[in-house]
C-alpha cells in the first residue's frame, strides 16, 4: 500500500483517533516523532546511523512514492520504516523556536521527516518545516501515535480499510516513548534547524 497523503492535519488526527480509540490514538508531538526516528532516544542523526546512505532513503527530487513497507534497510533499530523520505509527516506541534534558538519560523504546523522530493542534503531526523495545517499536500502524510500501559508494548499493522493508503504508527509507553516495529506503515519537505527538541516529523 502507498502512503496516505493529501489530508489536512485535522483529518490525519481524526483518523488516528478513529483507528485507535482505546489507545488514545493521535498524531505524535514533534518530540515523540523525533524520539522514534532517532532509534528510541539513541540520538542518531539518521534512523539507520550517523551517515547518510542514499540507498536507504527514498528522496532526492523523486516524484513517485514507495509502498509503506519498503526499504527495510532504512529502518530504525526498532524497525520503524521510512522515518526519512518518501512522505513527510504531520505532527501535533505548532511552529515555535527551541529554547535559546534565534531561528525564525513562519506560523504553522510542524512537519517532520522529509519527502521523496526533498534534497538529500536537507534530510536528517532534526530537519523540519512549518506549513499551514489546513493544506493538503502530495508529499505529506502522517504517523499514528498511541499511549499504552507502561509495562507493555503494542504491535499494529496501522492499515486502514482500503488497500490504497496506510497510516504508519509509533507505539508509546506512558511516561516515556518507546517505538515498536510495525508490519506496514506510513501516511504521510524539510529544512534543518539545529538542536533537538525534547528529543521529535514532520
Amino acid at each position: 500500500a502507498l502512503p496516505a497523503t493529501l489530508v489536512t492535519r485535522e483529518q490525519a488526527d481524526r483518523y488516528c483517533r478513529w483507528r485507535y480509540p482505546r489507545s488514545g490514538g493521535r498524531l505524535p508531538s514533534e518530540a515523540e516523532w523525533e524520539y522514534a526516528a532517532t532509534g528510541g532516544g539513541a540520538g542518531l542523526r539518521y534512523p539507520f546511523g550517523e551517515r547518510m546512505d542514499p540507498a536507504r532513503v527514498h528522496a532526492g527530487a523523486r516524484q513517485t512514492l514507495l509502498p509503506v513497507d519498503s526499504l527495510p534497510q532504512g529502518a530504525t533499530p526498532q524497525g520503524l520504516l521510512h522515518a526519512l523520505g518518501n512522505v513527510a509527516e504531520w505532527t501535533a506541534s505548532e511552529a515555535a523556536p527551541y529554547p535559546g534558538s534565534t531561528a525564525v519560523l513562519r506560523p504553522g504546523a510542524i512537519v517532520r521527516g522529509g519527502a521523496a522530493n526533498s534534497d538529500l542534503k536537507d534530510l536528517s531526523v532534526t530537519g523540519l518545516v512549518s506549513v499551514p495545517p489546513i493544506g493538503r499536500y502530495a508529499f505529506i502524510g502522517f504517523r499514528s501515535a498511541a499511549s499504552v500501559p507502561s509495562a507493555s508494548t503494542v504491535k499494529s499493522t496501522d492499515s486502514p480499510s482500503t488497500s490504497s493508503a496506510s497510516a504508519k504508527g509509533i507505539a508509546l509507553t506512558r511516561g516515556s516513548m518507546k517505538p515498536t516495529p510495525f508490519s506496514s506503515g506510513r501516511a504521510s519537505t524539510s529544512s534543518t534547524r539545529s538542536g533537538k527538541r525534547g528529543s521529535a516529523a514532520g
